[in-house]
């Protein structure tokens, strides 16, 4: 059974119960031009942000040449700091490992 992205961020709700904050925008809604390009999932708290872009096992998922740009960005922020993170996630198994991750400090 494929992942939806939609199962995928439901993984990282959970994590509010912990004190994260935890948005999504990986819809379609009207009005979301803004965050095109923008990732699918953000998770954070006093001290970690955590940028998270699906790409569900769907071949046809692919990142866009706009994703690609904001990828490259964020993974090189991500370098110069512990408390900044970007991840590329495919499935509800990557994304439990992560969230695993983030809730015992691991990351």
């Amino acid at each position: 059974m494929k992942s939806t992205k939609a199962e995928i961020s439901t993984i990282f709700k959970y994590l509010e119960d912990y004190g994260y904050l935890v948005k999504s925008f990986g819809d379609k809604r009207p009005g979301r031009k803004a965050t095109k390009g923008w990732v699918d999932i953000i998770v954070l708290n006093k001290r970690r942000f955590i940028c998270i872009e699906v790409k569900t096992d769907d071949t046809k998922d692919k990142l866009r040449t706009n994703q690609k740009i904001m990828a490259e960005y964020l993974s090189s922020i991500s370098t110069f700091t512990n408390n900044f993170h970007y991840y590329q996630i495919r499935n509800i198994k990557e994304a439990i490992n992560l969230r695993s991750q983030i809730l015992t400090g691991k990351l």
